[in-house]
């Protein structure tokens, strides 16, 4: 009789010699990014696929975030949901990376007025009060939409070429923004990440 067996993830070795294959394997970055890195094959470094959490995602593409909280009319916002890398493109907006299919809703709600006007508020906790505000018509009210933990909230990568992995307040400082935005955007990871 053979014993079932749950899907293991391979060792490292096998998972490295997979990649220099060009073979799809659909494991948790960190264990792939460990094993690549660890066994020296002949890799095509642009076939290894790496998924960004909203945090780094944010992080790479703050210049659409600056673009977007003072271009958020109705036809900017459904002109940016409908394509965002080309909305993007068209407005000159240099992205770090393409957007992901989620990021972008996440960012229309960011600059809602009142959001912004959070982020601006010079106290810490402004944006925390308004994303767990139990108000009929606030904010938390109008987004009840919840995306994976790990997407939310997954860690950065600091090793990707050419993504930047942390977030420098001051740039949004210049921009008229109150200086914890990295704190602003652990709440609202938290606020939309699946319990």
């Amino acid at each position: 009789m053979y014993k079932d067996r749950l899907n293991k993830i391979p060792q490292p070795r096998t998972i490295a010699r997979h990649y220099a294959e060009g073979k799809y394997c659909d494991y948790p970055a960190d264990i792939v990014l460990s094993a690549v890195n660890s066994h020296d094959y002949e890799y095509n470094p642009t076939a290894i696929p790496i998924k960004l959490g909203f945090i780094q995602m944010f992080i790479a593409n703050y210049k659409a975030f600056l673009y977007l909280s003072e271009h958020n009319t109705p036809n900017d916002t459904s002109a940016f949901l409908e394509n965002p890398n080309g909305f993007m493109e068209k407005a000159g907006v240099q992205l770090g990376t393409p957007f992901d299919n989620v990021a972008p809703k996440i960012f229309i709600a960011m600059v809602e007025k009142d959001m912004l006007e959070a982020m601006r508020n010079p106290n810490t906790s402004a944006v925390c009060h308004l994303v767990y505000s139990s108000d009929e018509d606030s904010w938390p009210k109008r987004h009840p939409e919840r995306y994976p933990k790990d997407y939310m909230k997954r860690s950065t990568y600091a090793t990707l070429k050419d993504i930047p992995y942390l977030l420098d307040d001051n740039i949004f400082v210049a921009k008229g923004f109150n200086n914890h935005m990295s704190i602003n955007i652990l709440h609202i990871g938290d606020f939309f990440a699946e319990k």
